[in-house]
């Protein structure tokens, strides 16, 4: 039929419509071919329903941690195929819009079964959805949402034996203090710390690391609670995962060398002996805090040979120094001297 025909039969229905009272063309719209009617309206009011059904779903990524039933004593560790190690799974949900904001992490579970395992590696496990992952909501809720994505959906889980270590606690220090100032000392408390984890983790490891301590630009002691780092310590945990940290911060002491500082000969053998130190003096360096050294002059300092029970001869002997209070030798220089020894007796 051609375009014309179409439009001049159109045209002419509507001419007879127009012709027909306003009552009888409603009676005609409703009633006629009445069932045929009803059951376009059914099959419209369904396929809008489906439409709505699906174009009104969403996904939802959720995180769910991995856990492990074990026998006694044994424990579990989680990796991706390629070894990087894992806490939790990737789950994709398909739900409608309204249900997006309900969907929650703890409504799904990864629960993986190992109590008929000992120590193994099982290098390439299955996730399957009503197996090791399962929905654990709300009841009224099953049904409504789909499983789409596990990721990853393998994994590696070794399974080892559980043992309990002490180790020693190590601060982590960061940075430095301010300028003239220096740590020094570090203490813990306690030193150690029981751990608990995989044989295979723990075997080789005798120490803990804590947390980093920043220290930078500290001119007095640091003292604080610093968290133990476990991200060495793969599936570990400790009895307490915090000490006490004290880190010592004092003025950092100063040098200063003393020259001319004449070398004593004490306990001499007799008085019918002569000594002779060659060289006669030594250059002394000495080391304290700044308001301790500014007050310490040459004369405050004390060199000397010990010449007890030497006769007569030549000898070569440490040089001795006693610095003053408040002060700490550093070196003297020379370190050795040479003694002359003459007696009088004969002469």
């Amino acid at each position: 039929m051609r375009r014309e025909e179409i439009k001049e039969l159109c045209g002419q229905w509507m001419r007879d419509m127009r012709a027909v009272p306003l009552g009888t063309r409603l009676r005609l719209l409703l009633f006629k071919n009445f069932r045929i009617r009803l059951v376009s309206v059914v099959v419209a009011l369904g396929a809008w329903a489906y439409v709505q059904i699906r174009t009104d779903q969403v996904v939802v990524d959720l995180s769910v941690p991995i856990q492990f039933s074990l026998a006694e004593n044994y424990t579990a560790r989680a990796f991706t195929t390629n070894g990087q190690p894992i806490q939790a799974v990737s789950l994709s949900i398909v739900c409608g819009r309204r249900d997006r904001d309900v969907l929650r992490d703890v409504d799904y579970a990864v629960l993986i079964d190992l109590t008929g395992e000992s120590e193994n590696i099982l290098s390439s496990l299955e996730l399957k959805e009503g197996e090791q992952v399962t929905y654990v909501g709300p009841g009224h809720q099953t049904g409504r949402y789909q499983l789409r994505r596990i990721e990853p959906q393998r994994i590696r889980v070794e399974i080892d034996r559980s043992v309990r270590k002490n180790l020693f606690v190590e601060p982590v220090i960061s940075g430095s203090p301010a300028e003239g100032y220096e740590i020094t000392k570090t203490n813990v408390n306690p030193t150690a710390v029981m751990v608990r984890g995989p044989s295979r983790v723990l075997q080789d490891v005798i120490s803990i690391k804590t947390d980093p301590i920043a220290v930078d630009g500290l001119s007095k002691t640091f003292q604080g609670k610093m968290r133990l780092d476990l991200s060495t310590l793969a599936a570990a945990a400790v009895d307490q995962t915090t000490v006490d940290v004290t880190i010592g911060i004092n003025l950092k002491p100063v040098q200063s060398r003393f020259s001319g500082i004449v070398i004593s000969a004490l306990n001499k053998p007799s008085r019918d002996v002569s000594i002779t130190v060659a060289p006669p003096t030594a250059t002394v360096t000495l080391q304290a805090h700044q308001e301790q050294m500014s007050g310490v002059t040459p004369d405050a300092i004390a060199a000397y040979i010990d010449a007890r029970f030497l006769t007569s001869g030549s000898f070569t002997l440490p040089v001795r120094v006693v610095p003053p209070a408040g002060c700490t030798l550093v070196g003297a220089e020379p370190g050795t001297v040479t003694v002359t020894v003459k007696s009088f007796i004969g002469e």
